[in-house]
């Protein structure tokens, strides 16, 4: 799946623009039925419409970085972290929040303990 080479030849294209040019079942890659697909993003990528639209149609979840000016109103914490366990390490939070879209969403807080970033 070529994903990368804009439709227009422009140098580069917006994350968003790119996966919604995609179909949804180009995007789940052939990934057997009940089976669901997972991106992930290292740098904000928001549109919480086609993630909504992507995770009820077709099963695939989108995790990215949250932009720097996003306002979310917390919901419920959505698990309590046992801090115990090793795999845990440097979750702050895992939370349910509603964006100021009125999305409701996982928000999960981690800081890097090597780094504290």
């Amino acid at each position: 799946m070529d994903l990368a080479k804009p439709k227009d030849g422009k140098k580069s294209e917006h994350d968003m623009k790119m996966l919604k040019r995609q179909s949804l079942e180009n995007l789940r890659d052939q990934a057997p039925k009940w089976t669901k697909v997972l991106y992930l993003w290292d740098r904000p990528s928001i549109d919480y419409q086609f993630w909504m639209n992507a995770k009820s149609q077709k099963g695939i979840y989108f995790v990215t970085l949250e932009k720097s000016n996003s306002v979310t109103n917390f919901i419920s914490d959505h698990r309590v972290i046992d801090y115990s366990d090793k795999r845990n390490e440097g979750v702050m939070s895992d939370r349910m929040v509603e964006t100021s879209e009125g999305f409701e969403i996982r928000q999960i807080i981690y800081i890097n303990l090597a780094d504290g970033v």
